[in-house]
């Protein structure tokens, strides 16, 4: 999914939904919110691959049809989109999609003992729209030494690219 903050309060969102069966096409569908905060419909696409260079052009004709790039552009984590972004939107900050991480969390999590409890303390870390970084940084330290996550590939990856 892709979310497109604009100089003003436009929104838009990107969201590839589950291949068609029949077709093996990629439905993306391009939506926002506008200025009386309302959702709508910039567009959609139909794409035959996920590959850098469909979400080049898919991208690259969005920015042809909005004359500008926007300011902020978050995605779900898909390795072609975080090559193709940067690409296209140059000056664009790039951030991850929170909801799609957070799914992953009890799968990465596996059979932790006190696996609600992690999800409890990740969420209102994750979730907390006023923590500064300094803040955000010792708590996510504290919260991987005390579910003893150190070790744990997913969250130390998550952890390097929390500043795309």
């Amino acid at each position: 999914m892709f979310m497109l903050v604009k100089n003003y309060h436009q929104v838009s969102m990107i969201q590839k939904s589950i291949e068609s069966l029949r077709y093996m096409m990629i439905f993306v569908p391009f939506t926002g919110i506008d200025n009386h905060k309302r959702c709508i419909t910039f567009g959609v696409r139909l794409l035959s691959s996920e590959s850098i260079e469909s979400y080049s052009w898919l991208l690259h004709a969005f920015k042809k049809a909005f004359l500008k790039e926007p300011n902020v552009i978050v995605t779900y984590q898909d390795t072609a989109i975080l090559q193709a972004v940067p690409v296209v939107f140059k000056s664009a900050r790039h951030r991850f999609y929170m909801w799609h991480i957070s799914q992953k969390f009890t799968d990465k999590l596996g059979n932790h003992m006190t696996k609600r409890d992690v999800l409890k303390k990740l969420s209102d870390l994750i979730w907390n729209e006023t923590i500064l970084k300094e803040e955000f940084e010792s708590t996510w330290k504290n919260l991987m030494d005390e579910f003893h996550l150190n070790e744990n590939n997913w969250f130390n990856e998550m952890y390097k690219m929390r500043d795309l």
